[in-house]
């Protein structure tokens, strides 16, 4: 099977529309634009629904000492970092990771529907530590700290990797969360 031809380093399995070239699941899902991709079976429309950028967050001052903010926000973080180093995902796939995870604590939908499964991952591997370790923890103070999270990455990225370097920076390589067991 043919090389991708956007990233040129994983398979590609798909048929892109818009260039005629094969190109794996990852590129497709992060360079999908409305124009290009309207008729394509892969293309979705399921975030144009919904305003991530109204979702309610903490501002910065009010996390800084709040330890219970700080460990969800670790948590999560480090959870991304944890799944980048398995992956190597890029900033893109990191927010539509908590855009998930936003439709589910914050839309309160009960059924999640995904770009595709390294989203799906993502998503149940975060979630999972979520809702071991923050049971007692309401959706809306969840919902707050990922919309923090989300601003962060919004803030820090060029469409790359730089929310991912600076979160790697910050958290460190590869950290295991105390509370994850």
């Amino acid at each position: 099977m043919a090389k991708c031809t956007i990233c040129n380093s994983r398979k590609g399995k798909r048929i892109c529309k818009a260039t005629d070239t094969f190109i794996c699941s990852l590129c497709c899902g992060s360079s999908r634009n409305p124009d290009k991709c309207a008729n394509c079976s892969f293309y979705s429309q399921l975030d144009k629904s919904k305003n991530y950028n109204k979702v309610p967050y903490f501002e910065i001052l009010e996390m800084k000492n709040n330890f219970q903010c700080i460990d969800i926000s670790v948590l999560i973080e480090n959870d991304l970092c944890n799944f980048d180093e398995e992956n190597d995902i890029d900033d893109e796939t990191a927010k539509r990771i908590l855009e998930r995870l936003l439709d589910k604590y914050h839309f309160q939908e009960s059924s999640i529907v995904f770009n595709n499964g390294l989203e799906e991952a993502g998503f149940a591997m975060v979630n999972d530590h979520i809702e071991k370790n923050f049971q007692e923890i309401s959706s809306v103070v969840i919902t707050k700290v990922l919309g923090a999270i989300l601003r962060s990455l919004k803030r820090h990225t060029n469409g790359k990797r730089e929310y991912l370097d600076f979160i790697h920076n910050f958290i460190g390589r590869p950290l295991k969360h105390a509370l994850v067991t």
